[in-house]
């Protein structure tokens, strides 16, 4: 793969924790909560969680490695193709409601694509860090990478509703170490 060619995984083992992640119960209402409240990168939080689950540590310079790669596509690809679809689920008085349903899933079909390229970008991106072990708790680094986002935007993240999420991602991640291989 040369440089800026990033090729889409749908099989890949980081994917599919991804996706038995966030589809535990609860969990994304909690992953929702940190982005619209702490400004969280759901996806930037799942990977570091699998990374974790790999036994690699995750400290403050991976994150911002990685927020450094993957801002410039979140806020040209993900965010707006995100602002659209829920300004599309208020409805447009001149569209019928089916076909706005449908438009609606389009572009959520779009924006899941824009979340695996950003899934693919951090891995490289990851990929570049320091492989140091870690045996820290997934509870904590899920933590840390709330912590790290709500810092950049000025807030608070000890809110019982934020540790509530985080406990509520990190139980299920931690449920999910299975569909993680080692780390080579």
């Amino acid at each position: 793969m040369s440089g800026g060619d990033v090729q889409v995984n749908r099989e890949g083992p980081h994917w599919a924790f991804s996706l038995a992640v966030y589809g535990g119960a609860g969990v994304s209402d909690a992953c929702l909560h940190l982005q619209d409240t702490c400004g969280v990168d759901v996806n930037v939080m799942l990977l570091c969680a699998y990374r974790r689950a790999q036994g690699l540590a995750v400290d403050e310079a991976l994150l911002a490695m990685v927020e450094t790669t993957v801002d410039p596509w979140r806020e040209g690809a993900i965010l707006p193709l995100r602002q659209l679809r829920r300004d599309l689920k208020k409805g447009v008085a001149s569209v019928p409601p089916e076909t706005l349903s449908f438009a609606r899933k389009k572009i959520s079909d779009a924006e899941i694509t824009a979340e695996m390229v950003e899934q693919e970008l951090i891995m490289r991106a990851m990929e570049g860090g320091d492989r140091r072990p870690s045996d820290e708790p997934l509870a904590q680094v899920v933590m840390k990478v709330v912590k790290f986002y709500a810092g950049r935007r000025g807030l608070d993240a000890r809110t019982r509703r934020v540790t509530e999420a985080v406990e509520a991602l990190a139980g299920q991640a931690d449920r999910c170490r299975h569909l993680v291989p080692p780390a080579m």
